[in-house]
């Protein structure tokens, strides 16, 4: 025969109400401690104050690389559109302006009948035309970089081109 052990109800509920305690006790001490450390109130009086600190100190050399962050993303992005159709012939025909084109990007499309060539900047003869229907995206990737435009057709050929510029 086994011995059993008596235990009156009222050993059990204390029993129940001290694992309840812990537990409680536990979740709360988990909850406190999940928030001290995603928001830390010394970082939060903290952070401000060595950012003041160190902007007060070095006011000159943030507002340079400010205007050098500021000139970085003016020049790449357009100011200006500029579209244009062109009749080119077998002579070269030079697109400029009074300071140069000033452009940073162009696409420039062969409407026409003949092949076209084209050169950026300074006139060499390219080796590959623009056949009719094509065109050709030229991206210097900073404002005022493209000057000059040359355009040529074969000897006896004439053709019309569209341009379609960022400045």
């Amino acid at each position: 025969m086994r011995y059993v052990k008596h235990v009156e109800a009222k050993d059990i509920y204390t029993a129940m109400l001290v694992g309840i305690s812990i537990f409680v006790a536990g979740m709360l001490v988990l909850y406190l401690l999940i928030r001290h450390f995603s928001h830390p109130s010394t970082a939060v009086t903290y952070v401000p104050y060595v950012i003041r600190e160190k902007v007060e100190q070095n006011d000159g050399e943030i507002i340079s690389a400010l205007n050098d962050i500021k000139k970085a993303i003016t020049s790449q992005y357009p100011s200006q559109v500029t579209d244009m159709v062109v009749n080119v012939g077998d002579k070269v025909k030079m697109l400029y302006g009074k300071n140069g084109l000033g452009w940073q990007s162009f696409t420039i499309t062969n409407v026409g009948s003949s092949p076209v060539y084209l050169a950026v900047n300074d006139w060499k003869r390219p080796e590959a035309p623009i056949y009719p229907g094509e065109n050709i995206d030229i991206d210097f990737k900073r404002s005022g970089a493209i000057e000059r435009i040359y355009l040529k057709c074969d000897e006896g050929q004439s053709t019309t081109v569209k341009i379609h510029a960022v400045k």
